[in-house]
């Protein structure tokens, strides 16, 4: 009894343990001080290992995908950030918050189309999302006024409209989710140029290099760099417009996201190799495990043939022994009985039945005892009724 309530203990306990998710926010405060510190190979390692965790929970991979597509997205390397986005969508649709993410995933596929400067694109996955303003969190509510600050900039043109969007997004953005207040503030810069507020560009364009050094966002300092030259430019600040462009080269230079981009998907490859060696050798041993089993399970049972064996040898020999036992006693007992039986002779019934198992002859005995043939034969006829026996081979056992 107290094992089975060990067991149960820690059935149980092991239960609670895999079903465990992981703290989403602590697990993106680590990923986030890696992408500060340019660490981006350990932000893929941490995140590889949740999604290739076979006891990972959906919700758990759904944001480790997510995770990733934010690492790919501020490396500028969008390709591999939009099919990190659907796997997080995909996983994230098994989970409880599927709805929640649903959202997500469609707001921010479409601020990446912004990002990559595909207007059109953001603004037709704007539209074609059935959102309820009520419903958002903070930093997707964020997400969803900029989208319509882009909305009003590029498709509209109604650019004091986009100015209102793009600040109020900020207000939201700064406490939630100040990550992208670079994105918004590039945003916020062309929406002030075309109306001709120059202080408002130049304090939009601080701000946006501000958050984007902080976070380390260098695709998108490089982007409200070159956006800045190609304002001065239109204002006629040409010595202001080349010492930006310069700046522009130099950072891509600093910052070659095609290297980087190329020396991730090596490490993912290597990763993936880990992991197929990984899984062949949980295989093997998976193979070696019931290959072990079996013999066991083999073992067990001709052991316990062998055990029954060796009780049923026993038991024979046991029983062989109580029946030689018995015979022993029914032969003494038979041998007392004729013992008896032939005190029940007279004497010359005696001397007969000595000479008759001395192998003579009644003629023989007849002459031994000076009687007649006939005599002997009367005895012998007598002798086998007090004895009980049939004939003279049994007096002569």
């Amino acid at each position: 009894m107290k094992n089975i309530i060990w067991f149960m203990m820690f059935f149980f306990v092991s239960i609670t343990v895999f079903s465990q998710t992981i703290d989403y926010k602590e697990l993106a405060k680590e990923i986030e001080q890696n992408n500060l510190a340019l660490d981006y190979k350990s932000s893929i390692v941490r995140l590889h290992r949740i999604i290739s965790d076979k006891n990972s929970e959906n919700i758990d991979k759904s944001n480790a995908y997510y995770l990733r597509y934010q690492l790919f997205k501020r490396l500028a390397i969008y390709s591999e950030a939009l099919d990190n986005l659907e796997e997080a969508f995909l996983f994230g649709l098994k989970s409880t918050e599927k709805d929640k993410i649903t959202r997500k995933y469609g707001l921010e596929k479409a601020v990446t189309y912004c990002e990559k400067l595909e207007y059109k694109q953001a603004i037709y996955e704007l539209n074609s999302l059935k959102i309820d303003q009520t419903q958002l969190e903070a930093s997707d509510l964020g997400l969803y006024l900029f989208l319509k600050g882009i909305e009003a900039l590029e498709g509209k043109q109604v650019y004091q409209e986009a100015v209102s969007r793009f600040l109020e997004s900020i207000d939201i953005l700064k406490k939630d989710y100040p990550q992208y207040l670079p994105v918004v503030y590039k945003e916020l810069l062309r929406a002030y140029a075309f109306l001709g507020k120059h202080n408002q560009v130049l304090d939009s364009y601080q701000n946006g290099v501000t958050y984007a050094e902080q976070f380390q966002w260098n695709s998108e300092l490089i982007q409200l760099h070159r956006f800045m030259a190609i304002y001065y430019k239109q204002i006629g600040e040409v010595r202001k417009s080349l010492e930006t462009s310069q700046l522009v080269l130099v950072l891509a230079t600093r910052f070659d996201t095609v290297n980087l981009s190329s020396s991730l998907n090596t490490l993912e490859k290597q990763l993936l190799e880990e992991d197929a060696s990984l899984k062949r050798k949980r295989y093997i041993e998976k193979v070696l495990q019931v290959f072990l089993g079996f013999v066991l399970i083999v073992t067990g049972i001709y052991f316990v043939k062998y055990r029954r064996n060796i009780v049923k040898q026993k038991s024979i020999t046991k029983e062989n022994e109580r029946l030689r036992q018995d015979y022993e006693s029914l032969i003494s007992k038979e041998e007392v009985t004729r013992v008896e039986k032939e005190n029940l002779l007279t004497d010359r019934q005696k001397e007969i039945v000595i000479l008759v198992r001395q192998g003579k002859t009644n003629k023989e005995i007849a002459n031994d005892l000076f009687v007649s043939e006939n005599t002997v034969k009367y005895h012998l006829k007598i002798i086998y009724e007090v004895l009980n026996i049939k004939s003279r081979t049994d007096l002569l056992k």
